[in-house]
């Protein structure tokens, strides 16, 4: 009952709200009477004088209007809902019918794996796809860390000398070799890697049987590389490799 008086006493102030507006701006012509001119001369002194006391009113009905037509619309915003809530749906209250939303195409479940299977070119055209070419082979960049680590002489380990020697000919002339060659021990560790040389082989046929004089154990170390090193700035180096 407290929604019925609510929407009855919204639904009047629409009414009067429509009345207001709909109303005609100008009034209706009234005859004039002719008035002496001493008079109309009298009236204008007084209202030029009412004006400079009170003021001039600087009401507008147009303004009026729009503020009326925009309160409309408010309460029309709020008045809506209650209604359709109170009646069921717009057409019981006498409004148009909101249109129906359809929905989009669905898929059918028994068709969703034959929609969503992955299919390659081949097997879509019948084609066989040509094997690929084998990629280039290079150093990773574990193994070029493990090579660095050995010409800054961060490690001694076999394997990682024997990967620094692997890997140091792949990265000859990058970067990466021209920024650490500045260092002259990494220049030394650097050919002293290129010029390792292979173990002689009957050496260790030899290493078998025992010397019979303790000073021919002692193997003889003879030069078989000599390099002079540029070290521009400190004292000239003379690199021997024995063997």
């Amino acid at each position: 009952m407290e929604t019925v008086l609510i929407i009855a006493l919204l639904a009047s102030n629409l009414w009067l709200i429509r009345r207001v507006l709909t109303k005609p701006d100008t009034a209706k012509p009234v005859k004039e009477t002719p008035s002496p001119e001493p008079a109309k001369a009298a009236d204008t002194e007084e209202e030029a004088e009412n004006d400079s006391i009170v003021g001039k009113s600087t009401f507008d009905i147009n303004e009026f209007k729009e503020v009326f037509r925009e309160a409309a619309k408010e309460a029309a915003k709020e008045v809506l809902p209650l209604i359709i809530k109170e009646y069921g749906k717009p057409s019981d209250a006498g409004f148009p019918d909101e249109p129906e939303e359809k929905s989009s195409a669905q898929i059918p479940v028994e068709k969703l794996d034959e929609v969503f299977a992955t299919h390659s070119a081949s097997e879509l055209t019948g084609d066989e796809i040509p094997a690929e070419e084998p990629r280039a082979g290079g150093s990773d960049f574990n193994e070029i860390s493990t090579a660095v680590n050995v010409l800054k002489g961060n490690s001694d380990n076999p394997d990682d000398k024997e990967t620094a020697r692997r890997v140091l000919p792949d990265i000859q002339g990058t970067q990466i070799i021209e920024k650490i060659k500045l260092d002259p021990l990494v220049r030394k560790r650097i050919l002293m890697i290129e010029c390792q040389l292979p173990e002689i082989p009957g050496e260790n046929n030899t290493a078998d049987t025992p010397p019979s004089n303790p000073e021919e154990a002692k193997p003889k170390k003879k030069i078989v590389f000599h390099a002079d090193i540029d070290t521009t700035g400190i004292d000239a180096i003379d690199f021997n490799i024995l063997h």
